[in-house]
């Protein structure tokens, strides 16, 4: 149950020291990973003073890039990250209330300029409004979470400036709680915001890429709508997905179907009713073929069974398994109640093999 605590510095060779003493008196904390992203002070002799373990970048990446690094290598059950400025100090409560969700700090008598504090505001409040995620200070360093959510962390990559407000609205797509607890924050001593310094531009390019990263996920909700509805009007509302088709309920003939209309749509199913449903895919598969996995359009309830059924027999993790079927059957579309299910399936797999 140790906590892997990744830092990631850019010349800041005069406040990472401080923060290195500060957390590694915490006894929760099982490991400690700097990584240096292509520093060109002396950060590097400063880190070699102290037990952790340091990853250094050749050249300079970015903050996402450097926090995916240490993640990479990660070994505890959660994920704590915390910038190397010095503005954030270690809280045991914080530490204490970790979970299966993702913790997220909330800061409070914000020491930072006025303008950054305003812009902040309005990109948090643009957040609220498209993607309904309810946070006050969804970029903020401070965040721990189960290692669960590393591959989804992997996948940030179109929100530049804010990296971590991204990693928020993609964790909350696939199911997860965020729970935001407010922390104390401190002035900078030392250097400057290399993500802030032109605060103009950094507003209007994370502007424009949260709406882009909306409109993808509306997208991808709409058009899935109508493709599938076309395709049951044609009888052709089917995919291949390994030994087995997916699709809708005006599919065509095939020799075996097994119908999960009876899963109510976009809701959350209990690990033990997903499993009947894969044992009865696992039977029929071995008997006869071809079988198809049908619900209503195809979308969802099919395509969580078809999840389901590749995490158990072909030993694929919830994510990948979702992602194989939308590779193979573009139109897959899970809730994020479906995607809780699909996690949940995962922990009821990995107690039944032990």
């Amino acid at each position: 149950m140790g906590i892997s605590l990744v830092i990631p510095v850019y010349n800041e060779d005069s406040s990472i020291g401080e923060v290195i003493e500060d957390f590694i008196k915490c006894p929760l904390i099982s490991e400690i990973i700097v990584v240096d992203d292509g520093s060109t002070d002396s950060t590097q002799e400063v880190l070699m003073k102290y037990p952790v373990t340091i990853i250094r970048h050749e050249r300079n990446k970015g903050y996402l890039e450097a926090i995916k690094s240490g993640c990479k290598v990660a070994s505890g059950d959660y994920i704590m990250l915390v910038d190397g400025d010095g503005q954030y100090k270690c809280s045991a409560d914080f530490i204490a209330m970790r979970g299966d969700y993702l913790l997220s700090g909330a800061k409070i008598k914000r020491a930072d300029p006025f303008l950054r504090i305003f812009l902040s505001r309005i990109m948090n409040l643009i957040v609220r409004l498209l993607f309904r995620l309810k946070l006050k200070d969804s970029n903020c360093g401070y965040k721990l979470f189960p290692r669960s959510l590393v591959p989804v962390l992997m996948e940030t990559k179109m929100l530049r400036n804010i990296p971590l407000t991204e990693f928020c609205i993609r964790a909350s797509r696939v199911g997860f709680d965020i729970r935001e607890v407010s922390i104390p924050h401190y002035p900078r001593k030392h250097g400057k915001s290399r993500i802030f310094r032109k605060l103009a531009k950094s507003a209007i390019e994370s502007l424009a890429e949260l709406l882009v990263l909306w409109a993808k996920g509306t997208y991808d909700l709409l058009s899935g709508a109508i493709v599938s509805r076309a395709r049951n009007l044609l009888n052709r509302n089917f995919s291949l997905v390994e030994t087995f088709y997916v699709g809708g309920h005006r599919h065509g003939r095939f020799p075996v179907s097994v119908d999960v209309r009876f899963i109510e749509e976009g809701k959350y199913i209990h690990p033990l009713i997903l499993d009947g449903y894969v044992e009865v895919i696992h039977v029929n598969l071995g008997v006869i073929r071809p079988l198809i996995i049908h619900c209503e359009y195809g979308r969802g309830r099919s395509v969580l069974v078809a999840c389901a059924y590749l995490m158990k027999y072909r030993s694929l993790s919830w994510l990948e398994a979702f992602h194989k079927v939308k590779y193979l059957h573009s139109i897959a579309y899970l809730t994020p109640e479906q995607f809780k299910a699909l996690r949940d399936f995962q922990k009821y797999l990995e107690d039944e093999r032990e």
